[in-house]
């Protein structure tokens, strides 16, 4: 029967994980453990060194000792296996598996210097300091997990047969890579060479490890680790042309674990075929083509001066939209491709009487006071103008398909009354800035344009247009973090509510010009998934994008083709393409495939449980890889005591896997309160302040 011991982990948004399991330990002093031999390896087959030209010169000369150092701890870069063969001078070299149960391998002495690779893995279930120690009378160099071990030679008290040489080993917990590099240089003045080309191999466990704590194998495949989640290439944002034929994705990786490299991709959408790469030197943010789909457009920013760059493609041109803008922020273009609208951020001058009167709670911080304003640019090389000014700052902002008119919202704080700020909608005429308040309700906080202009779609919060958009029994609060969309006629001033018996909880929100539907990124319980509203028909229906959780989901002005990246539990972040119309899904990038190639994971499964005043109690739970029901295992229990639902993505601040991947079961309830379950459970935890769902996670557990 399998044993579970529980590690619980409340995450609260201000709160950091307690790092680890403090595990009881047998006080009982062990005898030491005696080095045990390595009996496989993965040695490659012998590479000449040959010496450069004028190597025999006095100065700057080189010797063979010199090219053995110079070779890379690890040919190929990438973990080893047997029948993995690395091109060299002389064509391919292989790695094969080698065996002997002593630890001791013999290969042919060479004629002339060669050397060779010598690998291996070593497991570890804990945290120790083991010690490799290498028999050997050939140079020899060692790493671990590509760190130099540096191998110092044990005393003897006589200089019979093979020097023995010795490194520390750190081993947390997981598989690491031993990687050896031995050279064999005949002396010609010896009147006897050895035979054999020997290298003896063994390994001692850490002090008071457990007998099994070690593992040695040949196999790359490894659980995940931090490195590889942090530091693999990853998906920052997709850009669909407006033809639906190619997308741009920018990208970057960590690639020595430090220094952050970035670049951006042009890709076709019908097959995913790379087609231009451009390297940047900078972040690229804001990426995006102009509405006519003659340039691709993105943002690179240092110290407050940002620019706006473009590449034509059928020019093959690169340029600068604008430049060095002060304290740029969001921008977009105007659907004609005439101008690109954006914010820029003003500062308050400093009081030169060096006291502050603080005007608002929020005002301790010293971004409070900041304000922007909407500048029109009019491109390429034009004059710029204010859209707007005074005291309050624009956000939300949106332009119109015939790009005469913009959308925006002001708000300011209001202390006595939730959710202590205020909302109103303006539409601003672009031909005359002649500005007209439209709507003001303290619930909603974004406008799209639709293909109807008298028509826009509002998002905001069930209390919205008085509560249009609850779905709650009399006297119960809305939680307000979830989200509704509203049809708002501009003539009639009429709101409709339209997602008031969608069960999943509305994010993201585009209207879809093309086929003049509606498309929105929800929470679903566990999932992040996209649904489509239809308002002829008036009925929702849920787009497959091939992951749990969907990030980001990208349509062209015209066709049926849509680009969407995202994750799933076991799945780090990769792009597809959608059909609209028939639901045909592709993969278009993986970009982790290379660094995630060896790596496996646990499975990861809905577990769900009735409470005792029968409520279903929603999760899941992260499984070791190789788990064994037989076996007894800690755990950790990871909920979120905010109001949004822990989700199946891969990463995040708390990558799961990771966990899983040390030996713990992860057990993940959604208590109540989560949005993504409907407004009633979402409901439940507003002014409760943990009195509900602590007991619920408590009692999740003891079911688990």
């Amino acid at each position: 029967m399998r044993r579970l011991h529980f590690l619980f982990l409340v995450v609260f948004s201000c709160l950091l994980l307690v790092p680890g399991l403090i595990l009881a330990q047998d006080k009982t002093e062990e005898p030491e453990t005696p080095p045990v031999p390595i009996s496989s390896v993965l040695a490659t087959d012998p590479i000449d060194l040959l010496l450069p030209a004028f190597h025999a010169q006095e100065k700057a000369g080189i010797k063979t000792a010199d090219l053995f150092d110079e070779l890379p701890a690890l040919p190929g870069g990438q973990w080893p296996f047997a029948g993995l063969e690395v091109p060299g001078p002389d064509g391919w070299f292989k790695f094969s598996e080698d065996k002997n149960s002593e630890g001791m391998y013999r290969f042919s002495r060479p004629d002339a210097p060669q050397a060779r690779y010598l690998a291996f893995y070593v497991y570890s279930d804990r945290y120790q300091k083991a010690k490799l120690t290498v028999t050997t009378d050939q140079t020899v160099k060692a790493t671990l997990n590509g760190a130099d071990l540096g191998l110092a030679v044990d005393k003897k008290d006589d200089d019979e047969g093979p020097k023995s040489q010795s490194g520390d080993l750190t081993l947390p917990i997981g598989k690491h890579l031993v990687v050896l590099r031995s050279l064999y240089e005949p002396d010609q003045e010896e009147e006897e060479a050895p035979a054999d080309w020997t290298c003896g191999l063994a390994l001692t466990p850490g002090e008071h490890a457990r007998e099994g704590s070690l593992m040695v194998c040949n196999s790359p495949q490894r659980p995940v680790d931090i490195d590889v989640v942090l530091n693999a290439p990853r998906v920052g944002r997709t850009a669909i042309s407006p033809d639906g034929s190619q997308v741009v994705i920018s990208l970057s990786e960590y690639r020595d674990g430090k220094n952050r490299e970035s670049w951006l991709e042009i890709r076709n959408t019908n097959d995913g075929q790379l087609t231009e790469v451009f390297r940047a030197d900078k972040n690229p943010q804001g990426l995006g083509w102009s509405p006519d789909g003659k340039l691709i457009c993105w943002e690179t920013s240092q110290d407050d001066k940002s620019n706006i760059w473009y590449f034509d493609q059928a020019r093959g041109q690169t340029g600068l939209l604008l430049e060095n803008i002060s304290d740029l922020g969001g921008w977009q273009w105007a659907p004609d491709s005439k101008s690109i609208i954006y914010s820029v951020s003003r500062r308050p001058e400093p009081d030169k009487r060096q006291v502050k009167r603080v005007l608002h709670p929020a005002d301790r911080q010293s971004w409070w006071r900041g304000r922007s304003h909407l500048v029109q640019a009019f491109v390429p090389g034009g004059m710029s103008r204010r859209l707007t000014a005074g005291p309050l700052s624009p956000s939300g902002w949106s332009i119109s398909p015939d790009s005469k008119h913009l959308l925006f919202f002001t708000g300011e704080p209001d202390l006595l009354n939730r959710p202590f700020s205020t909302s109103q909608l303006w539409l601003m005429d672009l031909t005359t800035l002649e500005t007209t308040s439209i709507l003001d309700d303290r619930w909603i906080g974004g406008a799209t344009w639709g293909p109807d202009k008298d028509v826009i779609l509002l998002s905001g919060s069930p209390s919205a247009f008085d509560g249009l958009g609850r779905n709650l029994p009399d006297g119960m609060q809305a939680n307000d973090y979830g989200g509704q969309l509203y049809l708002y006629n501009l003539k009639t001033g009429q709101p409709e509510a339209i997602s008031l018996d969608l069960r999943p909880d509305v994010g993201w929100v585009e209207w879809n010009l093309d086929d003049g539907m509606i498309y929105t990124n929800c929470t679903d319980t566990q999932y992040s998934n996209i649904y489509r509203y239809h308002p002829g028909k008036k009925s929702w229906t849920k787009i497959d994008t091939g992951f749990e959780h969907t990030d980001q989901f990208d349509m062209p002005r015209k066709g049926r083709t849509a680009v969407t990246r995202g994750t799933s539990a076991t799945v780090p972040n990769k792009v597809h393409a959608v059909d609209l119309k028939s639901g045909k899904i592709r993969e278009l990038l993986d970009p982790g495939a290379k660094d995630y190639r060896d790596r496996i994971f646990g499975k990861v499964e809905n577990w769900a449980t009735t409470l005792d005043k029968g409520m279903e109690l929603d999760g899941f739970v992260y499984y070791p890889p190789m788990f064994d029901p037989e076996k007894t295992y800690p755990v950790i229990v990871y909920y979120y005591g905010g109001t949004s639902p822990i989700s199946r993505d891969f990463g995040g601040r708390y990558p799961k896997n990771t966990w899983a991947a040390q030996g713990y079961i992860v057990y993940v309830p959604n208590p109540s309160g989560a949005t993504g379950y409907g407004q009633e459970f979402a409901a439940r935890h507003v002014n409760d302040w943990g009195r509900l769902t602590a007991p619920e996670v408590i009692e999740g557990t003891k079911a688990f």
